[in-house]
């Protein structure tokens, strides 16, 4: 992508910022924050790298997963999410 754009000069920015996953030998960025800088770059090359994902999901999307796990998810005491462990047993 840098290079469709002729930004290969940002590649160790984009690299220190947006690197994440990690897919057998392939590395692999954050897909939403590299288009973002890209996009950005593209209207001001001195545009610094920043974290574009925060605040772009609500609990939607967490919730839903959440659901999905059914029993291996509990609320805790305090409102929050405990992940079970030992086959559903709470540890004490």
């Amino acid at each position: 992508m840098l290079s469709y754009y002729g930004l290969e000069e940002r590649y160790e920015a984009v690299k220190n910022w947006y690197d994440g996953y990690r897919f057998g030998n392939m590395d692999v960025y954050c897909p939403w924050d590299v288009i973002s800088y890209c996009d950005e770059l593209m209207d001001d090359r001195k545009t610094e790298p920043k974290n574009y994902w925060s605040n772009t999901s609500g609990n939607d999307a967490v919730r839903h997963f959440i659901e999905k796990l059914g029993n291996g998810v509990i609320q805790g005491g305090n409102g929050g999410i405990d992940c079970r462990r030992n086959g559903g047993k709470r540890n004490s």
